[in-house]
């Protein structure tokens, strides 16, 4: 079964309701759009109708005591699907849009709200984490992240970022040698503030390799930084999002089932740099402020650079750091050095006994090539193993007591073999070499002689028979006569 396609925007059933909201951005249109058709479908009346209760209500206060009395029974309708507080209080701001633009404006309209809660189910970026993804991503996660961190805007505002004006700051920054350049980006629609933050230096560097190649992909740049396959436009916050779970998973870092959503970002830069001025803070990442504050400051844009660069070593992802980085970096280059040179020592040692087993090969050199000529081994240089191994095995073979014992109990065990008389002998006892005596009889002649051998005397003991002597005849006389 294919899965379905996610809706758009764009679809069929918001399109009447667009018209209620003309002159809002293409998001907040929709947005607001989607909202009113909620509440139509539920109190089953049009827009039309509404206006036309307005224009015919000869009481215009009791009229707007009916409609927050709506809103309030919409509110507490969505509480009991059980939608959670945040949604059902940003649920009903779309029909006091529609009746602050095309009636009167409800007053009080969101008295009845709860309060805002914080979400207990979304991922808090933290920077080991930024700069762990950051590490690990490619060219373009790696722009992503630098500017989302740098810019610290709201989703809607970070994809409708375009590249000829990032392209002209990037160039700006090169040719001046500047670290941090000011980037005043377009006024929100939400709170009319137009932010004035900053790029850091490895937004910079991270931009001024990835424009060349997005130029490269597409024939030319895209009008979007953050632009779809096709190039035309860019890609939805949702696509955003999922490109943010992408990264983390590439980094192997756990979220533990709660939900990514690029927002966080926004969030993290918030509460660094309202930790220095509130006001600045909210001056750079284009939230409500009041203009009645910004008149205290004289010089907004050499404020907002001042802060922010006094808060860029708590969300700098790489490049040069102060604090517990800085230290935790010092320590970890000193252990490295200390190994560096611990392995420079025993690589002189090593080099020191590489030299001398050259020396004492020298000599032996001479040995080896008449061994290989010996054995009929061509290019002795190439067969070393091998030649060390037969001149080895040789030595052995010669000198080694057991291998010596080995071969004799194998002599002994032929010799057995051959000889059954000799089976009751002990192993390590040598066998007789004589062949052993037959079993035939003897024959005639010598019992006979045996026979007639006279038996030899017991000599006397003390006296000693004395051996008659022979004279050696001459040579060439004659045997003396009988």
């Amino acid at each position: 079964m294919p899965k379905p396609k996610r809706k758009s925007w764009n679809y069929e059933d918001i399109q009447e309701y667009r018209k209620w909201f003309e002159g809002q951005t293409r998001n907040t249109q929709n947005r607001n759009a989607r909202k009113l058709k909620q509440f139509c479908d539920w109190i089953g009346k049009t827009p039309e109708q509404i206006l036309k209760e307005y224009e015919n209500a000869q009481d215009k206060k009791s009229w707007q005591r009916e409609r927050k009395k709506e809103i309030e029974a919409f509110y507490n309708h969505l509480k009991e699907k059980g939608y959670k507080i945040n949604y059902c209080r940003t649920q009903p701001l779309g029909i006091l849009k529609f009746h602050t633009r095309h009636t009167e404006t409800i007053k009080e309209g969101t008295k009845c709200f709860d309060a805002p809660q914080l979400p207990d189910n979304e991922y808090i970026f933290t920077q080991e984490t930024l700069r762990k993804a950051f590490y690990y991503s490619d060219l373009e996660n790696q722009t992503l992240l630098s500017l989302a961190v740098a810019l610290g805007y709201s989703s809607a505002d970070f994809l409708e970022l375009e590249c000829e004006k990032l392209r002209l700051l990037v160039k700006e920054a090169k040719d001046k040698g500047l670290d941090f350049i000011q980037f005043i980006g377009k006024s929100r629609a939400k709170t009319s503030i137009q932010p004035r933050s900053h790029l850091t230096p490895e937004a910079i560097h991270c931009l001024n390799d990835y424009l060349p190649t997005l130029e490269k992909k597409f024939n030319g740049l895209p009008k979007y930084l953050w632009c779809n396959d096709k190039g035309t436009g860019h890609i939805t916050n949702e696509g955003l999002n999922k490109k943010l779970k992408r990264i983390l998973k590439k980094a192997n870092i756990e979220t533990y089932g709660k939900q990514v959503k690029f927002h966080e970002i926004r969030k993290f830069m918030y509460s660094l740099l309202q930790a220095k001025n509130r006001d600045i803070a909210k001056v750079i990442t284009a939230k409500k402020v009041s203009a009645s504050d910004l008149t205290y400051i004289p010089n907004l844009d050499a404020e907002c650079l001042r802060i922010f660069r006094e808060s860029y070593k708590e969300f700098a992802l790489n490049g040069d750091v102060t604090g517990k980085a800085k230290k935790e970096q010092t320590e970890q280059i000193k252990k490295l050095e200390n190994a560096l040179n611990h392995v420079e020592k025993e690589n002189a040692s090593f080099k020191t006994r590489i030299d001398v087993m050259q020396k004492q090969f020298g000599a032996q050199s001479e040995k080896l090539d008449r061994l290989a000529e010996v054995e009929g081994i061509t290019s002795p240089h190439r067969h070393l193993e091998e030649l060390f191994d037969l001149a080895l095995e040789i030595a052995l073979d010669k000198k080694d007591p057991k291998r010596k014992l080995e071969r004799r109990r194998k002599r002994e065990e032929k010799k057995r073999a051959a000889c059954p008389g000799a089976a009751a002998r002990s192993p390590d006892r040598p066998a007789c070499s004589r062949p052993p005596t037959s079993t035939r009889s003897a024959p005639p002649w010598r019992s006979r002689a045996a026979r007639c051998r006279r038996p030899t005397r017991s000599r006397p003991s003390g006296r000693r028979r004395a051996r008659p002597t022979r004279r050696r005849s001459r040579v060439g006389a004659a045997p003396p006569a009988r």
